[in-house]
């Protein structure tokens, strides 16, 4: 991230105001009904979540029949 835009002085979402397990599943939940199957997790950000193994494992549960992560 560029320190020009992104220095010491950025104020970075808080834990509690990051999307919670349930509440990424709801959204995906959602979408799977309307015909979704590919989901891509985005950025460096996904990597930084301890539950991110419980993610995948959530979002394969729900049929999603790929999902990706790209860093």
């Amino acid at each position: 991230m560029p320190k020009e835009i992104f220095g010491p002085g950025h104020a970075f979402l808080r834990d509690p105001q990051l999307m919670t397990l349930p509440e990424l599943t709801r959204i995906v939940r959602a979408f799977r009904a309307l015909g979704v199957e590919k989901v891509r997790l985005t950025g460096g950000e996904p990597l930084l979540r301890a539950d991110v193994p419980d993610l995948v494992r959530a979002l394969k549960e729900l049929g999603i029949r790929d999902v990706a992560l790209t860093t």
